[in-house]
Order: structure tokens, then sequence, then C-alpha cells
């Protein structure tokens, strides 16, 4: 499960943290929002790990985070078909191993859809309370979007 928090300033929602549920694992990356915008804290399963270089490597290599050149953290999780990215500021970026989707080794779900591949789209947009969205009309969309809306975490627009 990847999920984030966003916070407001100005007239920007930007990304403040990122969790991460992989390989039996919660993996928490804070941002400080300030003058060090590179600066970040790490938890994994609520403690802070001492990480003296990166890559970092736990669970037998099973997980990896990075803090790259480019200013992205990265969360890695080879066997489990997963890899987040994340500059620390707006851009959150989910990716997985499709080849794995497609076997039924692994299963996502939410708002990106599930990636079954199925050509129509149809099944890809379901509430959070699995309930399929019948149409795109706007109304419909509204009601999918706001399905996955956790409650007095977000703004409305």
């Amino acid at each position: 499960m990847v999920s984030a928090t966003d916070m407001y300033i100005g007239q920007t929602a930007r990304v403040v943290d990122v969790n991460i549920t992989v390989e039996g694992h919660a993996i928490e990356i804070d941002c400080e929002i300030g003058e060090d915008e590179s600066s970040v804290e790490i938890r994994i399963d609520g403690i802070s790990p001492i990480i003296n270089s990166f890559p970092f490597e736990f669970n037998e290599g099973r997980l990896i985070i990075d803090n790259d050149e480019g200013g992205y953290m990265v969360v890695s999780a080879p066997l489990a078909g997963l890899i987040v990215f994340w500059n620390k500021k707006y851009h959150l970026e989910i990716m997985f191993d499709t080849t794995m989707i497609m076997e039924g080794k692994l299963s996502i779900g939410g708002m990106c859809g599930n990636g079954n591949g199925n050509a129509d789209f149809q099944d890809e947009l379901i509430t959070r309370g699995s309930i399929p969205v019948e149409n795109g009309s706007p109304e419909s969309i509204e009601d999918f979007a706001a399905s996955w809306e956790v409650t007095g975490t977000c703004v409305s627009m």
C-alpha cells in the first residue's frame, strides 16, 4: 500500500510524507518544509534507522531505500514488483511490474485502477466500497474520486 499526505502552501498542494507498506514492513518518509528541502526523516516499522549512506538495503535486500542524485527518494521492493519515486516536493510516481500483474502475482487497486490490461478500462474505476462506476459522466467520476478521499485530510476546491 502506498499513501501520501498533502499540505497546502499558498495555492499549491505539496506532498509532505509518503507511507509504503510492502514486504511486511511500514516505511514512512517525511520531508521537512523549509530551507533545507533535501532533509528527510525515514522510519521503518516506527523506528528511525541509522543510515550512513545510500542506497540503504534491509530485509536481506528485499527492500531498498535510495536518495538519488536527481533529488528523488526511491523505495524499491524488487520481489514485490514495486518502485516508488518521490522528489520530496510535488511529484510522486508509483511503478509496478506489469508482468507480475498480468500473471496474477501482484494485484493493485485504488485510484490507480487495477492494471489488468483490459482494453475497455471499464473495470478500472472502482470506488473504495468496491462499486464499479457505471458511466464516465462528470458526476460519476466525482463520486469515484470522493470515495477515495480520506476524511479530514483533503481541502475541497
